[in-house]
């Protein structure tokens, strides 16, 4: 009798992990926009962040102009600018990004060849950059920046 008690419980108990909560998928899909006029660099850019990083979209973009037309569509999580391009330098799309009230909404990693004077370096924080990128990197710094800015935002 008594394994006959024992069994109807077995019936009537549901398994454990049925009676707890879906657990919720912690990562959200992270935007990034990557802005540079040297083709192959932004491509080398796209490919070691998508192959290293998950849960990434990456949009390469060669101007200034394109980013700004690409983020009146869709305001990207982080945006990576080149500092030195043709027409519109990073600093004017910052700029620009700032008085349309966009910059605050995202993060900004600013790629660079060329040494920042200390004026140009507090310009840049009062514009809020969250990282500086110097040129030439390689993949683990630029992926490794990226995570940070990511696991910054997480918390």
């Amino acid at each position: 009798m008594l394994s006959t008690i024992h069994e109807e419980e077995e019936t009537h108990q549901k398994p454990y992990a049925e009676e707890l909560p879906k657990k919720k998928e912690s990562r959200k899909q992270r935007n990034i926009l990557v802005v540079d006029d040297d083709y192959e660099l932004a491509h080398y850019i796209h490919g070691c962040l998508t192959s290293n990083i998950e849960h990434i979209q990456v949009v390469v973009v060669g101007s200034a102009a394109e980013a700004l037309s690409q983020i009146k569509e869709k305001v990207p999580d982080i945006l990576m600018a080149d500092l030195v391009m043709p027409e519109m330098d990073g600093f004017q799309l910052l700029a620009e990004l700032e008085t349309m009230n966009i910059l605050a909404q995202m993060k900004v990693m600013v790629i660079t060849g060329k040494e920042f004077s200390y004026a140009d370096l507090v310009h840049l924080r009062k514009l809020k950059v969250t990282g500086i990128l110097y040129k030439p990197f390689d993949s683990q710094k630029l992926v490794a920046k990226v995570q940070k800015i990511i696991k910054n935002e997480e918390v």
